[in-house]
């Protein structure tokens, strides 16, 4: 998890552009339902501003090449 400022990207509403936010990247080690139930969680606390969470082999959350 990381503050940051948020970017000028589309997928963020622009009212947030340049405003603190959280960046939380996230991984649920076992069977999707269950990830899904401890995701909704996190998505109670706040609504997020971009959700792109979503089932994935874990060497997905890492671009090629990049590290793991």
């Amino acid at each position: 998890m990381n503050v940051w400022t948020a970017p000028p990207f589309p997928f963020v509403p622009e009212e947030y552009h340049g405003k603190p936010i959280i960046l939380a990247m996230m991984c649920y080690a076992g069977p999707a339902a269950a990830g899904e139930e401890v995701i909704g969680r996190f998505r109670a606390i706040a609504p997020p501003l971009a959700d792109m969470v979503k089932a994935m082999p874990y060497t997905g959350m890492s671009p090629p090449g990049g590290p793991l």
